[in-house]
């Protein structure tokens, strides 16, 4: 990674640390913190790669991420599980897929999904295996995020 990565790295980490905190805390993901997180995904982006293509590519994903979104959330709603995935989490991907773009974000879902499904069968022996439990997503999200963003600097 070069320096200008390392330090992007280490404002999204500052970016997601009240992300997970709200999240585990309140069970939600506050607007002003997404907010934050896309905005300093836009000026990273732009400073680690100055160019009018930066900025299709920005506009590109957040167009696809926000119609997925949008394509989650109401597939939830036609099958009556509303409550399945919470708009903060779809916001949190849409702002994430200025960081990631829309294959980084997406990519960054699955790992997010996989590492709460290993969670809660990691802890079901202590709380016994509930498919209803709700679990705060933010975390799993933000330490998919984390993960995707190195992969994808140690492939470049």
């Amino acid at each position: 990674m070069t320096g200008g990565e390392v330090i992007a790295l280490g404002v999204l980490l500052l970016t997601l640390l009240p992300i997970v905190y709200y999240d585990l805390s309140q069970r939600r993901i506050p607007d002003l913190c997404t907010l934050g997180l896309a905005s300093a995904g836009l000026i990273a982006r732009v400073a680690l790669q100055p160019a009018w293509r930066t900025a299709v590519d920005i506009a590109i994903a957040l167009t696809l991420a926000l119609v997925a979104a949008l394509a989650l959330w109401w597939g939830a709603k036609a099958l009556k599980r509303a409550d399945a995935i919470g708009m903060g989490d779809l916001k949190f991907f849409v702002a994430v897929s200025i960081w990631l773009g829309f294959p980084g974000a997406t990519l960054m879902f699955v790992v997010a999904s996989f590492g709460s499904v290993l969670w809660s069968l990691a802890v079901a022996p202590w709380q016994g295996f509930n498919l209803k439990r709700e679990l705060p997503f933010g975390p799993f999200l933000a330490l998919g995020t984390l993960i995707v963003f190195c992969i994808e600097r140690a492939l470049s």
